[in-house]
């Protein structure tokens, strides 16, 4: 499979959740943590990291400009389980989203993980915020959303 540069700097919307429905993620159970159970569950919500990739950046949009929430990243090597990167909170601004929502211009570290994840999410005058992290030896990056305040949460992923 071929990658064209364009579409290597796009982002990808890697996972949403409804508010509507009323139940937001949960967090990683000891036995959820295993990349079978990934394959089986969470395949269609997580981003492959690809080979030639350096790091990534990673957005947060939603509904509703001010709207709140908590999300956990959780990385996947090559084989084994899963690798704990952080919780985060965030707090949509104002800048539009190609998808008709609102960026996070506040992202908060609340809980570190065993990656080093940088918050770049006091973002410029009501921008977009962003966390950018080392993606060595990872291969799968998944976002849970445990908290969404309102409307629908989306998670956005490109190479950096």
């Amino acid at each position: 499979m071929s990658y064209s540069n364009i579409k290597i700097a796009q982002e990808k919307r890697i996972c949403s959740v409804p508010f509507g429905d009323g139940t937001p993620d949960t967090t990683l159970a000891v036995t959820a943590r295993t990349d079978a159970y990934r394959k089986a569950n969470l395949a269609a919500r997580d981003a492959l990291i690809q080979d030639f990739s350096n790091g990534l950046f990673i957005s947060i949009a939603g509904t509703t400009a001010a709207d709140t929430g908590t999300f956990e990243l959780w990385g996947y090597p090559e084989k084994g389980s899963a690798e704990y990167l952080g919780t985060y909170s965030y707090v949509l601004g104002t800048q539009v989203s190609e998808d008709g929502g609102f960026y996070a211009d506040a992202i908060t570290e609340v809980t570190a993980g065993v990656h080093t994840v940088t918050v770049l999410g006091a973002a410029y005058n009501n921008g977009k915020g962003l966390l950018k992290m080392d993606s060595l030896g990872l291969k799968h990056l998944v976002v849970q959303f445990t908290v969404v305040s309102a409307g629908t949460a989306r998670a956005f992923v490109r190479p950096w």
